[in-house]
């Protein structure tokens, strides 16, 4: 399912509206394609958001906050961060804490639970499902 079928139309212009000021004002957090490294994201991040939402006027809200982020978090790009990412960041890129592997398993499972769902890791898992169906052979006339 992509974001499209998952979001309304207005919804998802929503969130790419709050990427988009994201991207500006957090760079490094928030890097557009071809820019800083993506990272793994400070745990809670969403306050810091909200804060400095206040402090600089930005606009944004909880809910357009907390749907930016689900996101932002469930792409490939993100979730792959994790395989060789050391740290995670706050909001101006400065490592806040190291990366547990708890967390890298996570994003690990999240990630083939999104993109590789149901396919089997073998041949012998195809073969131990299989089921015979039987096939009509015509009679030669």
């Amino acid at each position: 399912m992509n974001a499209v079928t998952r979001f309304s139309a207005e919804k998802f212009a929503q969130i790419h509206a709050t990427i988009d000021v994201l991207n500006e004002h957090f760079p490094k957090a928030f890097p557009k394609k071809g820019g800083h490294p993506v990272q793994p994201l400070k745990l809670h991040i969403h306050k810091d958001i909200l804060q400095k939402s206040k402090e600089l006027s930005l606009g944004i809200t909880w809910s357009q906050a907390r749907a930016a982020l689900g996101f932002w978090c469930s792409r490939a790009y993100y979730l792959a961060a994790f395989k060789n990412a050391a740290h995670r960041i706050d909001l101006n890129g400065e490592v806040v804490y190291t990366l547990s592997q708890d967390h890298r398993a996570f994003a690990k499972a999240r990630k083939n639970k999104k993109w590789k769902k149901d396919i089997p890791a073998t041949l012998a898992e195809v073969n131990d499902t299989a089921v015979e169906v039987p096939v009509a052979v015509a009679e030669p006339a």
